[in-house]
């Protein structure tokens, strides 16, 4: 049955004022009804073509967007941490604006006649929104908010954004500390794929006072102590047990001890769950501290020594940022007649940065 005009039809009935232009139909007029014979092809293509809507609108109700404004915009920070989107637009979110001035990091804060250009993108399913949700845990609060598309700038689209809350962030405020050359540029290059308009790329995002990438050669190191000790893995393990007042980390076959006095420093906290008492987490930065300047690679057995260079460069500022620091004090061996031998672990990819 098919309900046009509050009344009901069925394929070899009449439809009050329905439209049917085959050869075979029927007119008849009178001063206040026209009706004509609805053939079952009309009628089941109508009726598909309602579905089709009805399917439309429900699917759009339960998709999931994201109104990205960090290097989540760039496609290769994307596939790099395993996100999956689509629909990817420029788009612009009002009352709200951007700023590095924690941490050297793009932060959305609420902002009175403000604006932030960005993309929105629809994730490909609740379990991909989920897990991004968790790479973020801790970093800022999750808000429902409308954004409008360059294309459309009439349609709401409901969005979630990450707003950092509990900081009265002056809007001439200074940074604490420059951001990174890499950093800014993967926003940049992600914004102007997708359209942003290039002035705000220029005048919010590039503007900011950064400190240039660092080449091989010149990368952040650790401190060593006076002798570094060769350990099994399991003893290292054991070691991560029995401690409360310092965090360890490795770096490809190093491991790093980490004084902590604050559990809550946001450093402390991502040293201690994804890197304290596990594997090498080199190639967890390689997932999540994005530099094209690094040879790409497909898995974790095609690390190089510039790649766990590199990490050590990119944990030393981060660390640094955080007030932290650490110091190289073991070496893990693997050899026969001792234990050990514990795998590495890729834990949740948060975002250090």
């Amino acid at each position: 049955m098919l309900t046009i005009n509050g009344e009901m039809a069925s394929a070899t009935e009449t439809a009050s004022f329905s439209i049917y232009t085959g050869p075979e139909s029927e007119t008849r007029v009178s001063s206040k009804r026209r009706s004509v014979a609805l053939q079952p092809d009309a009628l089941t293509q109508l009726q598909a073509d309602v579905a089709q809507k009805v399917q439309t609108k429900k699917n759009d109700s339960d998709a999931i967007y994201y109104f990205g404004t960090g290097p989540i915009v760039n496609p290769l920070v994307r596939k790099r941490r395993g996100v999956k989107m689509s629909g990817e637009r420029a788009a612009i979110l009002s009352e709200y604006r951007i700023t590095f001035a924690v941490g050297g990091i793009a932060n959305v804060v609420p902002g009175r006649g403000c604006e932030v250009h960005g993309v929105v993108m629809k994730f490909d399913t609740k379990e991909g929104w989920e897990e991004y949700k968790k790479m973020n845990a801790g970093n800022d609060d999750i808000r429902p908010v409308d954004v409008y598309t360059y294309a459309d700038p009439d349609t709401p689209i409901r969005a979630y954004v990450f707003v950092m809350e509990g900081k009265d962030i002056d809007k001439d405020a200074p940074m604490e500390q420059p951001a990174e050359e890499r950093y800014l540029r993967l926003i940049a290059d992600g914004l102007k794929l997708h359209g942003v308009d290039e002035d705000y790329i220029e005048f919010t995002i590039m503007s900011n006072e950064y400190v240039p990438s660092r080449k091989p050669g010149d990368y952040h190191k650790f401190p060593s102590k006076s002798k570094v000790r060769k350990i099994t893995r399991s003893k290292y393990e054991a070691i991560c047990r029995d401690v409360t007042d310092k965090y360890y980390f490795v770096l490809g076959d190093i491991v790093c001890e980490m004084p902590v006095s604050n559990p809550e420093n946001p450093g402390a906290k991502w040293i201690r769950g994804q890197c304290h008492g596990k594997g090498d987490m080199s190639w967890i930065i390689y997932k999540i501290r994005i530099d094209p300047d690094i040879p790409e690679i497909e898995c974790r057995e095609d690390l190089t020594p510039q790649h766990i260079e590199w990490a050590e460069s990119m944990t030393y500022e981060y660390l640094s940022k955080c007030n932290l620091s650490a110091t190289k004090c073991y070496q893990i061996v693997e050899s026969s007649g001792q234990d050990g031998g514990g795998g590495a672990n890729d834990g949740i990819l948060a975002i250090l940065c």
